[in-house]
């Protein structure tokens, strides 16, 4: 047999293809819900889903999963110090364009605001970046609540 340390790293290594795959789909299904829904309609979206992760489920359950999914990532990010300091595009992203239709238009002017109604859009706190507890509560990660709030 193998040890336990490397057992742990197998069962970690699954555990990471396992998240991968699941991103993957999820991708593919939130890209198809937001892209395609005009075009193809819900049940082309549904039977896309169900093409990709096995299961059957409507547009309203991959959405409430793609939601469920942001948050525990956030939490995730959080809870290792990945917090709101780091929330700024790149130097170049976050550059004045010297030339095309964006020229001397910088992003960075408008960046908090945009950061602040994306926050209240997907509601999280504005100030913490948190998931608020009523935003978790109806993803049905109250047990996220109380280890995220603390309170």
């Amino acid at each position: 047999g193998y040890s336990i340390l490397t057992q742990g790293m197998f069962d970690l290594g699954a555990a990471v293809r396992g998240a991968l795959a699941y991103a993957g789909a999820y991708t593919l299904v939130m890209g198809a819900a937001f892209g395609l829904a005009g075009l193809l309609g819900q049940r082309v979206l549904q039977s896309l889903g169900s093409a990709a992760t096995g299961w059957t489920y409507t547009l309203a359950d991959a959405m409430l999963m793609g939601r469920r999914t942001a948050a525990i990532f956030r939490a995730f990010n959080l809870r290792c110090g990945i917090g709101t300091d780091v929330e700024y595009p790149s130097a170049r992203y976050g550059s004045r364009p010297v030339d095309g239709p964006a020229k001397d238009h910088n992003i960075m002017d408008q960046w908090e605001r945009m950061r602040e109604v994306w926050y209240e859009t997907v509601g999280y706190d504005i100030k913490t970046g948190k998931p608020t507890r009523e935003t978790l509560k109806k993803l049905g990660l109250d047990w996220l609540a109380k280890d995220l709030w603390r309170k």
